[in-house]
């Protein structure tokens, strides 16, 4: 019991969206999860963003996931710790990228307080340049995997789920490295754990704000203040109950 007293208190929450493209016909979602974690005397949010969808039929770039951007209540500050693939791999003219280094901090930028879709305050993360994020905006400053120095074009955005390259794919898609799966980005909070989820969230496909996007819908699902267990924390208790079983058996 004083182990599960001690466990973090961290909140995750899920968003959701799907559509169909009005540039390219193609269905279109994307789902992005939000987690905040404590680390010594130290608080984190993790953002995994990940293009959900299944259609990859004649890809053109307003098809690729190149951004997320959130609203948060309150005052939150922000500092981008990475960007990376999290174990996603990279395609690029065909082929998957063999030994891909999972750092893409050179190819993913962060700003706050954007002007984005009508709201102002906006945080946003980009692998596209939008007119809004520039080469000092990125994670990794140091780093330049593909294309300019800086953050343009497609280069690391995140593809549909695939099996297999298809054939029809745009020469603009083949050409530029994409990522197919999810991507992680890390910010550092403080010493103050983020008090609640976004209240909006919308993925920006293609290169420009013209181009697709969807609103995402969700929350929480793992509550402020709801105990989670780490895993060994849960094989404590584990122990603990099967030990007590077997003495209440005994004294029968």
């Amino acid at each position: 019991m004083a182990a599960l007293a001690a466990a973090s208190h961290a909140w995750t929450a899920l968003f959701l969206g799907a559509g169909v493209s009005p540039d390219t016909g193609n269905s279109l979602s994307a789902k992005a999860t939000f987690q905040t974690r404590q680390s010594g005397g130290d608080w984190f949010l993790d953002v995994v963003l990940t293009n959900t969808s299944l259609d990859a039929s004649g890809l053109q770039p307003a098809d690729v996931l190149t951004g997320l951007f959130w609203t948060s209540p309150g005052s939150a500050t922000l500092a981008p710790v990475s960007a990376s693939l999290d174990g996603s791999p990279v395609w690029h003219n065909g082929s998957v990228v063999a030994g891909h280094p999972d750092n893409v901090g050179g190819e993913w930028a962060f700003r706050s307080g954007l002007a984005y879709r009508s709201s102002t305050g906006v945080f946003g993360a980009s692998s596209a340049g939008l007119a809004l994020f520039g080469p000092f905006d990125r994670f990794d400053p140091a780093q330049n995997l593909a294309g300019p120095t800086g953050v343009g074009g497609l280069e690391y955005g995140l593809l549909p789920s695939l099996g297999a390259w298809p054939t029809d794919a745009s020469a603009p898609v083949a050409a530029s490295p994409l990522t197919s799966g999810g991507l992680k980005l890390v910010f550092w909070t403080g010493s103050t754990e983020l008090p609640a989820p976004p209240s909006a969230v919308w993925a920006q496909y293609g290169t420009s704000l013209t181009e697709p996007y969807l609103q995402l819908t969700g929350g929480l699902i793992q509550p402020q203040g709801v105990p989670v267990p780490e895993p060994l924390t849960l094989g404590l208790t584990g122990a603990a109950l099967a030990v007590a079983l077997r003495r209440r058996l005994a004294r029968r």
